[in-house]
């Protein structure tokens, strides 16, 4: 297991259009990653603190348009929390 402090350095230094490759922990986190894949594209990052690393926080894409909004194929966006998410863990 990453420390946290490690965790945030090895995923701090990736900056936003960066991707990430997420494994599913849980039923919700594995049929996530069946539909939209294990590369997450970082779009925005939040809180990356090494002193208040219970903050740090990534809103990432799925590589895939998968979803629709207005009848138009979209990402799946969502925002995941590295070091302790329930249903992934950042590879």
């Amino acid at each position: 297991m990453i420390m946290s402090k490690d965790l945030i350095q090895d995923v701090g230094h990736k900056s936003v259009g960066q991707w990430v490759r997420l494994k599913g922990k849980t039923r919700e986190g594995k049929t996530q990653i069946k539909e939209h894949g294990t590369r997450w594209l970082i779009t925005e990052i939040r809180g990356a603190s090494p002193v208040m690393p219970e903050n740090f926080r990534l809103l990432i894409r799925s590589e895939k348009k998968t979803g629709e909004f207005n009848m138009i194929p979209d990402y799946e966006l969502r925002w995941i929390t590295p070091m302790d998410d329930k249903n992934f863990e950042v590879m």
